[in-house]
């Protein structure tokens, strides 16, 4: 069962794999084939061109999501091993690691993987392979929503428009909130046509004086509904306009005891932090981020 590349065929099978996978483990997301679709073809995945899956009988039994990022001379690629539990402590994982240490970058590239703390194993294997902590995030949900907030004077949410101007915020908006960031991907025409297809795409817009301030970008489709990003633009930070725009969010969401809403924040983004809790999101879990350097 040695690994093999990935190829658009698979995308059934793939999504069936996680479907599998996620009924046994619950820290994984399995996304429907358009929520599939979407991720790999965003522009930083060139296709799903560096994935690779192993197959036992025929069936997709792991997973590896390989990318490197494109911005500038950047060096730092991003892998994401999944094996299916009932398929674990086999060295399938290890097998799936040295396709990633066998990949084509610059001999000095950063290699990247996140794994959740409730998976010991997952940890025990990024340790194993020379892995070092490098930041932890928390991934938090809520239930109930809380009261709806209203936004400050002079400010209107409104759902995304499709357009030049909306999509020309959008990017600018992303590039200003995570720039600098070590996942930073820029916004590109084809990233925003995979985002605006994908089933459940929500796109909630701050405006003042016909200029757009936030947004808070979600999916809602299914039950595991997610905030992907909220950003308000630096110079209206601290006036309640993220406030009112997650708690608007999490409304059309349909929050609620049997449809949690989940995110993931930085550890170290103190005031994101507050402001999620003081929503009534609470920690579900951790998510560390492990480098290596080759």
């Amino acid at each position: 069962m040695p690994p093999r590349p990935y190829r658009d065929e698979d995308a059934e099978a793939t999504v069936a794999f996680f479907a599998s996978a996620g009924a046994l483990d619950d820290s994984l997301e399995p996304p429907s084939l358009g929520e599939w679709a979407t991720y790999t073809s965003r522009s930083f995945n060139a296709g799903a061109r560096d994935f690779a899956v192993v197959e036992v009988e025929g069936e997709i039994v792991a997973i590896l999501m390989s990318n490197r990022e494109k911005e500038g001379a950047s060096k730092l690629r991003n892998a994401r091993i999944i094996v299916h539990p009932a398929h674990r402590r086999r060295g399938i994982a290890t097998a799936l690691v040295k396709v990633v240490d066998a990949q084509d970058d610059p001999p000095d590239t950063t290699l990247q993987t996140s794994c959740m703390g409730a998976w010991t194993a997952g940890t025990a294997l990024v340790k194993k392979h020379g892995f070092s902590p490098e930041r932890s995030l928390q991934w938090m949900s809520i239930g109930a929503p809380p009261p709806l907030v209203d936004p400050p004077t002079g400010v209107t949410l409104r759902p995304y428009a499709c357009g030049e101007h909306d999509d020309a915020a959008w990017t600018q908006l992303n590039d200003e909130g995570y720039r600098g960031g070590p996942d930073y991907s820029p916004l590109l025409a084809e990233d925003l046509a995979a985002l605006r297809s994908e089933p459940g795409f929500e796109l909630l817009v701050a405006e003042r004086d016909e200029t757009i301030v936030g947004f808070c970008h979600s999916k809602g489709l299914g039950g595991r509904p997610l905030v992907n990003s909220i950003v308000t633009s630096s110079a209206c930070r601290g006036q309640g306009i993220g406030r009112a725009l997650l708690s608007r969010a999490l409304h059309d969401l349909g929050s609620s005891a049997d449809r949690r809403v989940r995110l993931n924040v930085l550890d170290k983004n103190a005031h994101a932090v507050a402001l999620y809790r003081s929503l009534g999101f609470t920690t579900d879990d951790t998510i560390t981020t492990w480098w290596k350097e080759r």
